[in-house]
């Protein structure tokens, strides 16, 4: 690529970068046929910020330069679903014997066709009298509710380009817990009021009180701070108007800062895009709390054996580790694996594993429990350093 081609630089867009070589836990080696082929060139990669890099960051070598995951907007109900909650409706409205028996037929009948008995754990045929039917109906429409709340993507982003106008004020809504949500309900629980307010703030500049009088009819303090953390996530998803920059200053052998990829909707502090993205600092795995889910889920699965097999305990246990989860959930799984050997971690000053220690027996309450490991090869080439820690008492 470098002596022959004349390239100058590699660059990849997208989620899949050219195949890279398993097997290297700590980066390229000297004959590996990916550093060959690259030699000195730089090799670049435009990379959603949701999607975790590590793997080829270490195997491929990659500057991985983020940009923004496509905006998720509520996926709302749609054909036979959204005519199936209007039939629920008409059917809570009417007082009509005949129109009651019409809808509840159809109900009955849309449900099954969509299989959203098995998806409820109902069996319809049972649904003979009317405070069954209408137990059920209650569970389907909070079921379709559910749906109809859900975010989903909407399109796709261009590089540089920030969302505008209605999918902006969509980005921005889905980066908000519920505090938001329970701010404006206590006052307006109206559909879309949500939207209303951001839309006048966003789009529309009006300050944050006037958006409040206007929809409200008053002003909250906490809505008043929702809506200046709703600004400050607007300037930091317009800020990733630099991404193309970012890219353009690699190749130059500029300096990209890194940051952590992630979900927005669940962290919006991750804005803005246009960094060097990592997974995150494995040494802080298992987190506090972490371990605190970990352990509870373990006494669970004890308890459940315990119950099932006469009041015994289980001889060993086998548990897979999977990359993925562990980035996903900070080390829950290893939680629960210490506790079956009746061991805890034990943390530094900065909150990052640095051994283990027994749990006292007459604490513990029960048999030490061997657990049989199986990782799969990501996990091993990137976690691999763990296994030194589980294994030092």
């Amino acid at each position: 690529m470098n002596n022959e081609f004349g390239a100058d630089a590699l660059i990849t867009l997208g989620e899949s970068p050219f195949p890279a070589l398993d097997g290297k836990q700590f980066g390229l080696g000297k004959y590996d046929w990916n550093g060959i082929l690259l030699q000195d060139m730089p090799n670049l990669c435009s990379w959603p910020l949701h999607y975790n890099a590590e793997t080829h960051k270490r195997i491929g070598g990659f500057v991985m330069v983020s940009y923004l995951s496509p905006t998720m907007v509520p996926s709302g109900l749609y054909g036979n679903l959204s005519n199936l909650q209007q039939k629920i409706r008409l059917y809570d409205q009417t007082s009509d014997g005949s129109l009651k028996r019409g809808y509840k037929k159809t109900i009955i009948n849309e449900s099954s066709n969509m299989n959203l008995d098995l998806a409820l754990g109902v069996n319809l045929s049972t649904l003979n009298n009317t405070t069954e039917f209408e137990s059920f109906i209650g569970r389907l429409d909070n079921y379709l509710n559910e749906i109809k709340v859900s975010y989903m993507p909407y399109g796709l982003h261009t590089l540089s380009k920030p969302p505008t106008n209605e999918s902006l004020v969509a980005m921005v809504e889905s980066m908000f817990g519920e505090s938001f949500k329970d701010n404006v309900s206590a006052i307006n629980s109206s559909e879309r009021v949500i939207t209303t307010l951001l839309t006048d703030v966003l789009l529309n500049n009006l300050s944050h009180e006037d958006a409040q009088n206007k929809t409200l009819g008053q002003v909250s303090d906490d809505v008043t701070d929702n809506l200046r953390l709703a600004t400050q996530y607007k300037n930091l998803v317009n800020e990733s108007a630099m991404e193309v920059a970012r890219t353009l200053n690699a190749l130059d052998g500029g300096y990209i800062h890194p940051g952590m990829y992630g979900d927005l909707v669940d962290h919006p502090d991750l804005l803005p895009t246009g960094k060097n993205v990592y997974s995150f600092d494995g040494r802080l795995i298992p987190t506090k709390q972490a371990w605190d889910i970990g352990e509870d889920m373990a006494k669970q699965q004890l308890q459940l054996h315990i119950d099932q097999h006469n009041g015994s305990y289980p001889k060993k246990i086998g548990v897979v580790l999977w990359k993925s989860e562990t980035c996903r959930l900070h080390g829950v799984v290893e939680s629960e694996i210490l506790y079956f050997l009746g061991v805890k971690p034990v943390w530094d000053n900065n909150d990052r594993w640095k051994d283990v220690e027994l749990i006292p027996s007459d604490e513990l309450g029960r048999p030490r429990i061997d657990v049989l490991i199986t990782t799969s090869g990501c996990y091993r080439d990137m976690f691999g350093y763990k296994f030194e820690l589980g294994n030092s008492r």
